[in-house]
């Protein structure tokens, strides 16, 4: 299903606590230009933190892509810093972005620091952050490879932003229990779906085919041909689009979603 192992993310109460525990204000699944990270600290009008969680295992790919992320992060959320906060001790350093749970205090006295904050001090309500309930969410069915990050990141994103909404991929979503229930769940809740079907995966195949029998919009596109997709797919309407070149998806997957939401 994925380069990277994802499974159940349990520590998430633990980082609530302690954000809660620095007088930061934070929102969690925030919805912010088109993403939902896990969480979002924002101690002044123009200053954001983020923070998003993952159970990886502590190797050089999973770190690797751990920074990667947190970069594509930062940029996608407009955020002054970006967090990948792993829930394992590690004890060799850690590429910049990235963050282990138990370092994490450490990084909110700065933050608090830096926002000119004493500890346990509340901001004006003014400046705390929406949690975005109302905002719709766009489910992205898709392979979890380093290779289909910008069509996430880049592409779409964008769409779900310029259609008032928030993308939402299961790898990037920190949750407890069964993961396949955990992807039914977030399909059910999406007001649409973005289905990859490059290289014909079987679980966005599974993804996308569970949302059209529950009648959930949805918006398949591909990078491989499309001669390649199984034959009772091979004929949807599918948004052909080239690897390396997702900037030219964000307009046309942006119409498309914006045509069915």
């Amino acid at each position: 299903m994925t380069d990277i192992s994802i499974g159940p993310i349990d520590f998430g109460d633990t980082v609530a606590r302690q954000l809660e525990d620095s007088g930061l204000p934070f929102a969690r699944d925030a919805a912010v230009h088109g993403y939902r990270p896990d969480f979002l600290v924002q101690c002044a009008p123009d200053r954001k933190i983020v923070f998003d969680l993952k159970n990886w295992k502590p190797d050089a790919k999973a770190l690797r892509r751990a920074a990667d992320q947190a970069t594509r992060i930062k940029d996608v959320t407009d955020s002054d810093e970006a967090y990948i906060v792993l829930s394992e001790p590690i004890d060799f350093p850690l590429p910049k972005g990235v963050i282990t749970v138990d370092a994490l205090p450490d990084i909110l006295s700065s933050a608090v620091a830096r926002c000119d904050l004493a500890r346990g001090r509340k901001l004006p309500v003014a400046f705390a952050p929406a949690a975005g309930p109302a905002v719709e969410t766009i489910f992205a069915a898709m392979p979890f490879s380093e290779a289909y990050e910008d069509v996430f990141f880049v592409a779409i994103t964008h769409a779900a932003e310029r259609n008032g909404a928030a993308a939402k991929r299961v790898d990037l979503d920190p949750f407890e229990g069964d993961i396949v229930e955990r992807i039914e769940t977030l399909i059910r809740s999406a007001s649409a779906v973005v289905a990859d079907l490059s290289e014909s995966r079987p679980n966005v195949l599974y993804e996308m085919g569970f949302a059209r029998a529950l009648g959930i919009p949805t918006v398949p596109i591909c990078s491989t041909p499309l001669s390649d997709l199984p034959f009772d797919v091979r004929n949807w309407n599918v948004l052909a689009y080239a690897k390396g070149r997702t900037h030219e998806l964000r307009g046309r997957l942006a119409e498309r979603l914006g045509a069915i939401l």
